[in-house]
């Protein structure tokens, strides 16, 4: 699956101490079915290992995975600092995920360029 993250959330991610080998086990789980829990529109939310912590007391991400081919972090947060997602960002995220459903492999090779998306390797 191609991975990507967004600015913000590579910003994020960093300043937890999450490397990339953490990200890419949380989409080798996606792949291997093992889905943390599904939030619709092609959402999912996946836990994530913290370095000392591990998944369970780490941290959680959101992705939103496309046709099982791509797939792009769009958050990420500690367990410790944030329990859930509230209904608003719920809404915001699944309006997201409709958006990024439309997007082209073209397009989504601009965004890595103008907003600075990153792919994961």
């Amino acid at each position: 699956m191609i991975t990507y993250i967004t600015r913000d959330v590579s910003r994020r991610a960093k300043r937890l101490g999450i490397a990339d080998d953490a990200l890419r086990a949380a989409i080798a789980g996606i792949e291997a079915g093992r889905i943390d829990a599904n939030l619709g529109n092609g959402l999912i939310k996946q836990r994530v290992k913290l370095p000392g912590k591990g998944k369970s007391g780490g941290a959680r991400s959101i992705i939103f995975v496309k046709y099982q081919n791509h797939a792009v972090f769009i958050h990420i947060f500690a367990k410790n600092e944030q329990s859930n997602l509230t209904p608003t960002e719920l809404t915001t995220y699944r309006s997201l995920a409709k958006a990024l459903s439309g997007l082209s492999s073209e397009v989504i090779s601009n965004l890595l360029v103008t907003e600075k998306w990153r792919k994961i390797e």
